[in-house]
């Protein structure tokens, strides 16, 4: 799934509209647009959706937390 596709999923889990999503963040098209994977957000979008969607960056981008992640040191 990419960013776009997960943004979506939790609008509509939201229950709210790209309009609402997109009011004081962008336009609703460059929503659209995002969600569609046609373009890439800024990182300052992102962070404003982010925040609009109670979500964490980690959240938005599915990191692996770092203690979960094997390190070979030689």
């Amino acid at each position: 799934m990419n960013i776009g596709e997960f943004i979506k999923r939790r609008r509509l889990e939201m229950n709210i509209t790209q309009t609402q999503l997109s009011n004081g963040i962008c336009t609703q098209g460059q929503i659209s647009k995002i969600e569609k994977g046609e373009i890439d957000p800024s990182s300052e979008i992102l962070v404003k959706i982010a925040k609009k969607l109670d979500l964490s960056l980690d959240d938005l981008f599915n990191l692996t937390p770092l203690e979960k992640i094997n390190i070979r040191k030689d």
